[in-house]
């Protein structure tokens, strides 16, 4: 049960993506294995950036997609697309999202491989951009 909530409003993207990465950083270094979900759209991508460079040597961290579309991964509108693009020269645990043709079959495997990783989810970047759209589990 949550004893309170706190909100931490920053001046611009920058210094929230850096806020982030500061709270991100501190129980990284609690963890033994880290479990971080990943949303798409450009309004995570400079934290994403950040957090690359920062953690691109560590092999305890996972990270698993929260906000897919149904397209292939090579499709410009693929969150997958994106996150591999970012994260494709660290030694982070990508737990890759594949597209079939059923989308319940879609979801159902990717529900069956990311668990197969791990049982504890420690965070999810779930962001709200300037178009208004929400991230979803």
């Amino acid at each position: 049960m949550m004893d309170s909530l706190e909100i931490l409003k920053e001046n611009n993207h920058i210094d929230c993506s850096n806020t982030l990465l500061d709270l991100i950083s501190s129980e990284i270094n609690d963890s033994e294995n880290y479990s971080l979900g990943l949303s798409g759209g450009s309004t995570p991508k400079f934290f994403y950036e950040l957090f690359a460079e920062k953690y691109k040597d560590y092999s305890n961290i996972y990270l698993w997609t929260v906000d897919e579309r149904h397209v292939d991964i090579n499709d410009d509108k693929s969150n997958q697309r994106m996150i591999n693009s970012i994260f494709s020269n660290s030694n982070l645990n990508i737990i890759e999202y594949s597209y079939e043709e059923d989308p319940g079959h879609s979801a159902t495997n990717y529900t069956t491989k990311v668990f197969s990783k791990f049982d504890k989810f420690n965070a999810a970047i779930l962001g709200v951009g300037e178009d208004g759209h929400i991230a979803s589990l």
